[in-house]
């Protein structure tokens, strides 16, 4: 069941409301929101559902009508159907059996899957993207997830160590194989475990056996090998961490504790682009900045600034001219990665305005008490003598 919250907002540009729905995404453990505004059906928008049957090329969903189906524009349709509610529609239903059939033609008899039907070799990106579409789908069965653990237990076979996560091995290798196990949802079968706040010790604490990593107030555990990586290289490692730290709210003083997150913050908040919206003009590519600011408590340093008012117009005209999320409706003109990164994009910023801790000081073009981003930085004490109630325990 989920819960309707009202935010009004006084931008440069006039009034706008948003309206967060939160739900709880028991798949994902964490808490999904959807962003919905109060403009009317655009003209000339479709139902989303008709974009994506309109893909639909009898194995999988392209990124447009006419195109050849992948198994990441796959997909992206079918978590674009999940978000809306749309997975049991009729019209895509008989698609989605399809679509099944042939991402089951691709699991290997060792586990795992492969790029394309009776390859020889399983590929851990192709087998992490067909777990998430089976999970959407609702068809993630427990024989595969057993075909997985014994898959990940031959490509990991010495297990992996958070000591080494950066400095040692195939960083993408070890992202894939995370986002395997993440969605067969346990982490530990590549021989890691969830970071918590019991990884957290003060001087004078005994560490329990077990516990990895173990967590040092006032220390960062990656000390300085985050600096030597390359932009594209810390973006795969903070999202790592996305899904090694389970508890949303806790992830910015965790992820403080782990690596210093400052240069790279600065650099990506240095390329947002004033006059689009976009960070580097690429949809994508701001989602992905989003979500990391979000994670290490940084959305201020989009938002809460004397252009923080002129900034959520850019993004919210961007977000009009391709989607409205009230209507499930898109552009006919929009690919199906640009409706679901504006997709993806709304639902950010809605659980920004939904979760944000309170400060003292509020920015300045909002009108309520309302902070808009989500979790704030708080300093290691904060966190560790404070109690974080959540509505949906």
């Amino acid at each position: 069941m989920g819960v309707v919250i009202v935010f009004i907002l006084i931008t440069s540009g006039g009034l706008l409301i948003l309206f967060g729905q939160t739900e709880f995404d028991p798949g994902n453990e964490t808490e999904t929101t959807t962003a919905t505004t109060t403009a009317g059906p655009n003209d000339g928008f479709v139902n989303i559902e008709d974009i994506v049957a309109a893909t639909f090329d009898g194995i999988g969903f392209a990124e447009e009508e006419g195109s050849n189906s992948t198994i990441s524009s796959t997909l992206k349709s079918v978590e674009l159907l999940s978000d809306y509610n749309l997975i049991d529609c009729s019209l895509t239903k008989e698609m989605l059996n399809e679509t099944y059939d042939a991402i089951m033609e691709r699991e290997h008899p060792n586990g795992g899957f492969s790029e394309v039907p009776g390859e020889l070799y399983q590929s851990l990106e192709a087998t992490a993207l067909s777990l998430r579409t089976l999970r959407l789908m609702d068809r993630l069965v427990q024989t595969t997830k057993n075909g997985i653990i014994s898959y990940l237990s031959n490509e990991f076979s010495g297990g992996l160590s958070y000591e080494n996560w950066i400095s040692e091995g195939v960083l993408e290798e070890k992202y894939w194989g995370l986002r395997c196990a993440y969605e067969i949802g346990n982490i530990a079968n590549i021989g890691v475990k969830p970071i918590t706040l019991d990884n957290i010790f003060e001087e004078g604490e005994e560490p329990g056996a077990g516990t990895d990593p173990v967590l040092w107030t006032g220390e960062i555990y990656f000390g300085t090998q985050l600096d030597t990586k390359t932009l594209s290289d810390r973006l795969i490692i903070f999202e790592c961490f996305e899904y090694m730290i389970p508890d949303p709210f806790h992830r910015p003083v965790l992820i403080g504790l782990l690596v210093n997150e400052s240069d790279t913050v600065n650099q990506l908040v240095s390329m947002f682009d004033e006059t689009s919206g976009l960070v580097d003009n690429d949809f994508e590519f701001t989602w992905t900045v989003f979500r990391i600011l979000t994670n290490t408590g940084n959305m201020t340093h989009i938002f809460d600034s004397e252009n923080g008012a002129e900034r959520i117009d850019r993004i919210q005209e961007q977000i009009d001219a391709v989607v409205d999320i009230d209507t499930a409706q898109a552009n006919p003109n929009a690919t199906v990665s640009e409706i679901f990164f504006m997709t993806k994009m709304a639902h950010l910023i809605a659980f920004n305005l939904d979760h944000g801790f309170i400060e003292n000081q509020t920015p300045t073009f909002l009108e309520s008490p309302l902070v808009l981003c989500a979790p704030v930085k708080r300093s290691t004490s904060d966190i560790l003598h404070m109690t974080i109630v959540s509505t949906f325990q």
